[in-house]
């Protein structure tokens, strides 16, 4: 249903020079920013379902089991007799909420993609002196913060059930996992 187009990624590149005392692979640092946008939904299978609505509330079951008269309760508010939902709640729930949500969030920033990425990688082999042939190494990743979820939209004012009820998530008030931060070390040495 939804397409999205291709993440910008703009990099700069960072460069140092360590001690003297050792033989550096070049650090490698990279700030990246990528954006991804929902760009569009299309109405296909919304029409379909409107164009189906008609006869998914119209059908009944039998006035008396097995008699086929079909003039018993509508099977659009019924509950199944195995429990669970109706198929009003199942079509409200399941396919219109995440639909009209979709739909709210097109030419949006998707906010679960982190916008920012920083790494650095370095490795250095010490040459001489009481730490020769022991290799350092090191990254560094942080990454920005990112929507794990969203809070509920208005309650509803649908009739019946519904009212009053929060039905969908609102895409203007994300909740965000904080930004992260990683480093990871290893030192070696080199018999030889």
């Amino acid at each position: 249903m939804e397409t999205f187009n291709e993440p910008r990624r703009d990099h700069c590149h960072f460069r140092r020079n360590p001690a003297p005392a050792c033989s550096p692979r070049v650090p490698r640092n990279r700030l990246t920013q990528q954006i991804a946008i929902h760009t569009a939904i299309g109405p296909e299978q919304f029409n379909d379902w409107q164009e189906r609505l008609p006869v998914w509330t119209a059908a009944r079951g039998d006035s008396v089991p097995g008699n086929g008269d079909r003039r018993g309760a509508p099977y659009w508010t019924t509950l199944p007799v195995l429990g669970g939902d109706t198929p009003e709640t199942t079509y409200d729930n399941g396919l219109i909420s995440p639909c009209l949500f979709s739909v709210a969030n097109a030419s949006n920033p998707r906010t679960p993609v982190r916008k920012y990425r920083w790494n650095t990688v370095t490795n250095s082999t010490f040459t001489e002196g009481r730490l020769k042939n022991v290799s350092v190494s090191g990254a560094v990743r942080w990454e920005d913060k990112g929507s794990i979820g969203f809070y509920g939209a208005a309650p509803s004012t649908l009739p019946g059930s519904f009212c009053g009820g929060v039905l969908e998530p609102d895409p203007n008030r994300p909740i965000f996992d904080p930004a992260r931060s990683d480093l990871d070390l290893s030192a070696g040495y080199r018999f030889s």
